[in-house]
């Protein structure tokens, strides 16, 4: 018998030696995985399973301009066994929000069960991003929060926080968020500081 291929790949790169924490961690992926699925369903948005994105069928999306992405990680499970991912707390609207500092993420992403639970406003990108994930699949996305005020570390700072499918964390703060604020991280104590300009 065994796990599912897809559900294999996932959880046999964390290396779990425990089969309760097998179990546990396949059975969140399955469940991650079938909201997903029904979240792209509903919305009528697509998770493209190719190697490259394809122009949508409406004359209009073919026309709008692209542009690419990275984020390491779609799901915070995990996330603290991972040499490139801090995670962390964080507040939108005096609610406290899971973080992670990812210096792989060319952008900053916010989940969509975020941005429903906290109202927060959605505008439209003058573009389509194309945002590559850790498993080589692509999502696209056209939705983001703008000037949204986020405290981190005892610090307040605007962001624009691009709107994508995210599992088990609310806020991911990439490379745009890192540099314009001059973060410096801390991989071996997973830790984060902002230098003095």
């Amino acid at each position: 018998m065994g796990l599912i291929p897809e559900i294999k790949k996932q959880v046999g790169m964390q290396e779990i030696r425990e089969f309760p924490t097998l179990v546990n961690k396949s059975r969140i992926y399955d469940e991650d995985s079938r909201a997903e699925k029904a979240h792209y369903r509903n919305t009528g948005t697509m998770k493209d399973k190719r190697k490259t994105p394809q122009p949508g069928n409406q004359s209009s999306q073919a026309s709008r301009p692209k542009s690419n992405g990275r984020v390491f990680a779609l799901s915070g499970a995990g996330a603290s066994e991972k040499d490139n991912l801090i995670q962390g707390t964080c507040l939108i609207s005096d609610t406290p929000l899971f973080v992670l500092f990812d210096c792989g993420a060319t952008h900053s992403f916010v989940s969509f069960d975020c941005i429903r639970r906290l109202g927060l406003p959605v505008s439209r990108l003058r573009y389509d991003l194309i945002v590559n994930t850790p498993t080589s699949d692509f999502v696209k996305t056209s939705s983001v929060c703008l000037d949204i005020s986020i405290h981190v570390c005892g610090r307040d700072f605007q962001v624009d926080l691009v709107c994508l499918p995210l599992r088990l964390v609310d806020v991911i703060l990439g490379m745009d968020w890192l540099s314009a604020n001059r973060v410096r991280v801390d991989f071996f104590s997973k830790t984060i500081e902002f230098t003095e300009s």
